[in-house]
């Protein structure tokens, strides 16, 4: 029997979330492909917080894209919780993702035709849930973003889209959060806010020398079950 949209669940009791399989992401074709990702392998557990850094072009993006079920590998497999991601049908793979998965993009990816409350509260609708706006005015309050909520993006600074994506990633209260560079556009205090669930994350670089520091920090306060991990790497390299 074949599994529909409301059978992937992600559960977070066993040790690996996630795992990636001897993933590769190649552009282009013949001798004119380029390879952003090569053959990389990687398991994170439940409670790790784990940061990819490297320099411009090393394939950052391209890796978390293919975890978080935006980009396609070309080869290799993609796991979370246990399920093949890629070989659901695109519309099951929508309802996972908007369920299990809050995404930070690093150029937040609002829709331009939906006010603030709509962005935020759209994976509740692609998951076929009832909005619930009560949700979500509570986060656009903590995010300092009660008074935006009839605003379109382009009505918004940076900081303020940027605030506004990290509410559509955390509405769900999905399991794992995926964060591309997400504190690029705040002040220090609101870049400080802290929130649960498993996290893979890609600091902006003038926070790369410090972010093992800063680790410490957030184990210190208790807000994290496991040890941190902190890879430096160029992730197309052959």
């Amino acid at each position: 029997m074949k599994k529909t949209s409301e059978d992937f669940t992600c559960e977070t009791d066993g040790r690996e979330v996630i795992k990636i399989e001897h993933a590769t992401k190649k552009y282009g074709i013949g001798n004119l492909n380029t390879i952003a990702v090569n053959d990389v392998s990687l398991t994170i557990h439940k409670g790790e917080f784990v940061a990819i850094v490297g320099t411009s072009g090393s394939g950052k993006s391209t890796l978390m894209h293919m975890m978080c079920g935006t980009e396609k590998p070309t080869s290799g497999k993609v796991y979370i919780c246990g399920e093949d991601i890629y070989s659901m049908k695109d519309t099951d793979l929508s309802v996972f993702r908007c369920k299990n998965i809050g995404m930070v993009y690093q150029f937040f990816n609002l829709i331009p035709v939906l006010n603030v409350e709509e962005n935020i509260a759209f994976p509740q609708v692609v998951s076929g849930e009832k909005p619930d706006f009560a949700e979500v005015e509570a986060l656009m309050k903590r995010l300092g973003l009660y008074n935006k909520g009839y605003s379109f993006p382009n009505q918004l600074s940076g900081g303020q889209q940027q605030r506004v994506a990290i509410a559509r990633a955390i509405v769900n209260e999905a399991p794992i959060i995926f964060a591309d560079e997400p504190t690029g556009n705040l002040d220090t205090k609101m870049s400080q806010e802290k929130y649960g669930s498993e996290a893979m994350y890609l600091p902006p670089p003038e926070e790369e020398g410090e972010w093992g520091g800063w680790y410490e920090q957030l184990n210190d306060e208790d807000e994290w079950e496991d040890t941190g991990i902190y890879y430096d790497t160029n992730l197309n390299a052959p």
